[in-house]
C-alpha cells in the first residue's frame, strides 16, 4: 500500500509527463502545419515542370512523376492525421442519429468496396438510440473502419465481405465493422491502436489510432476481437444521448 509521500512523488511525476506530453503536442503542431505549405510548392513546382517538359516534346511517361505525387500526398495525408491526433477538436458535438449517417454514408461504402468485388452488408434497424457525438468525428470514424476492413481484403480472397451493423445495447449503441479477412495475431492486436504501428506497406499507423481517440473523444469505447485466418470485428459502443448529455 503506498504512503501518501508516495502517492505525492507518483501524483508530481504524472503532471511532469502530462506537461511534457503537452509541450511536445505544440511544437509537433506547428512543425506539421509548417510542412504543409513546402509540400504544396513542391506539388505545384513538380506539375509546372512536367508541363513544360511535354510542351517541350519530352516523353514523360517513363518519369516518376506520379511516384512522386503520390509519395506528396501520402506526406500530406500524414500530416492531416496527425494534426488530429494532437489537436483538440473545436466541433460541438450533438445528438446524433447513427443510423442515419450510416445510411448515408453508404455510397462512399460501396465506393471502397465496389471496385475490389467485396460484399458489402449493412444491417441498420430503424429504433435506435441517439448518441452524443460529433458527426464528422464519427462519420470519418466509419469510413476509417471500412476503408481498413477493404485493404486488408485486396488480394486476400475473392469472396470477401464485410458487414456494417448497429444494435442497441448496455444503455448506449454499438456499431461493429465485420470482415472475412487474414484477421491478426496476438502480438498485432496489443498494438493495434499504437500511433505509427503497422503491417501495411503503404500504412501510416494513425487511422486506427484517430478512430479510438475519436471513440475516447465521444464518451466511448472501440474494441477488437480477431484470429489469424478467422478476420476481425471492430466493436464501438457509444452512450445513449441522454447519458453524455
Amino acid at each position: 500500500m503506498k504512503t501518501k509521500q508516495q502517492e505525492s512523488i507518483t501524483a508530481g511525476r504524472r503532471a511532469e509527463q502530462e506537461e511534457a506530453l503537452r509541450v511536445i503536442g505544440e511544437n509537433a503542431a506547428e512543425i506539421i502545419h509548417e510542412l504543409k505549405a513546402p509540400l504544396s510548392n513542391i506539388m505545384a513546382y513538380m506539375q509546372l515542370i512536367e508541363r513544360r517538359l511535354q510542351k517541350a516534346g519530352v516523353d514523360t511517361q517513363d518519369l516518376p512523376f506520379p511516384v512522386l505525387y503520390q509519395e506528396i500526398k501520402r506526406m500530406g495525408s500524414l500530416c492531416q492525421q496527425s494534426m488530429a491526433l494532437i489537436s483538440a477538436t473545436e466541433e460541438q458535438p450533438g445528438p446524433l442519429d447513427m443510423g442515419e449517417l450510416c445510411n448515408g454514408t453508404a455510397v462512399l461504402f460501396r465506393a471502397l468496396t465496389i471496385a475490389q468485388g467485396i460484399d458489402l452488408v449493412l444491417e441498420i434497424p430503424k429504433e435506435l438510440v441517439y448518441v452524443f457525438a460529433d458527426e464528422n468525428q464519427l462519420r470519418r470514424l466509419l469510413i476509417n473502419l471500412v476503408a481498413n476492413a477493404a485493404q486488408v481484403l485486396r488480394g486476400y480472397r475473392e469472396d470477401g465481405r464485410i458487414k456494417v451493423s448497429l444494435k442497441n445495447a448496455d444503455e448506449g449503441l454499438v456499431l461493429m465493422v465485420q470482415d472475412n479477412g487474414p484477421g491478426m495475431d496476438a502480438q498485432t492486436l496489443e498494438r493495434i491502436f499504437d500511433r505509427f504501428y503497422t503491417t501495411k506497406k503503404d500504412g501510416s499507423g494513425m487511422g486506427l489510432p484517430i478512430c479510438a481517440q475519436i471513440a475516447k473523444d465521444c464518451h466511448g469505447t472501440l474494441t477488437v476481437f480477431s484470429e489469424v485466418g478467422q478476420g476481425s470485428s471492430f466493436v464501438l459502443w457509444l452512450p445513449a444521448a441522454q447519458k453524455a448529455v
